[in-house]
């Protein structure tokens, strides 16, 4: 009786044997304040899950702005964890969204992530959720 419940258990197969893993990263983009609604339709149209904005000013003088010919000092600093492979598409959205005008100038950068606890975790991060 024991065999047949042992023949019908299917064998443990880790999820990095049965799944590419790919390697993904954090991705920053601060932008003026009032322009990342469009910066996060650009990432979850890329299919992202999740993205994370704060809002925050500047630390320069009004002199500064003023001789840069910025407007403002208030910005928006949008996190977000991204697929490495999809990186280079979202920089060349970014780049032609920031060449639209001065008004829509920001910056972006990225940090390698090395590891995350957690199968679900990692599915959820890198949109591989099975439903």
């Amino acid at each position: 009786m024991k065999a047949k419940k042992e023949e019908k258990q299917e064998k443990f197969v880790p999820y990095e044997k049965s799944h590419k893993l790919e390697k993904m990263k954090l991705f920053v983009i601060i932008v003026p304040f009032g322009q990342a609604q469009t910066i996060e339709k650009y990432l979850f149209n890329l299919g992202v899950t999740a993205a994370f904005c704060s809002t925050g000013e500047g630390t320069g003088t009004r002199e500064m702005y003023e001789v840069l010919g910025l407007s403002d000092s208030k910005k928006q600093a949008i996190f977000t964890i991204v697929k490495e492979s999809i990186v280079p598409q979202l920089i060349e959205k970014l780049k032609h969204r920031f060449s639209v005008s001065k008004y829509s100038k920001g910056i972006a950068f990225s940090v390698d992530i090395t590891s995350v606890v957690g199968v679900s975790i990692y599915k959820y991060l890198v949109n591989n959720r099975e439903v």
